[in-house]
């Protein structure tokens, strides 16, 4: 219905299952949002738009490959927006996260996710 107390639930429920090994997507006309722990997400050269990567907890570190802005291993924290507003830009793309729980919000099918393996590290 719109209602932002509802979004910020639905992004507190799919934290609730990452960090249980399980994997959540909220599907929207014009997003698609999950939250990672410990996984890798992929998505094919055919993603367009972008993609936003937000902390879900004090801080995560996470490397992002094949979009306009890299980031190797960068710190996210939940008072500064780093992760905002990344873009595709015609080539595979990995989001890894190594520590912490982390909101990713995508534009469009939610079917461009090719793989999500989480906790395929050791805990």
């Amino acid at each position: 219905g719109g209602r932002p107390d509802h979004v910020a639930a639905n992004y507190q429920t799919l934290a609730y299952i990452a960090a249980r090994g399980g994997v959540g997507l909220l599907c929207a006309d014009a997003f698609t949002a999950s939250v990672f722990h410990c996984a890798t997400a992929t998505f094919d050269e055919n993603a367009q738009g972008t993609l936003s990567l937000f902390s879900m907890g004090d801080r995560a570190t996470v490397t992002a490959k094949g979009l306009f802005y890299p980031l190797d291993r960068g710190v996210l924290t939940c008072d500064f927006p780093l992760g905002q507003s990344n873009e595709f830009i015609g080539k595979t793309a990995s989001v890894t996260v190594e520590s912490g729980l982390v909101l990713a919000i995508w534009q469009g099918d939610p079917f461009v996710l090719l793989q999500y393996q989480p906790n395929f590290r050791e805990k």
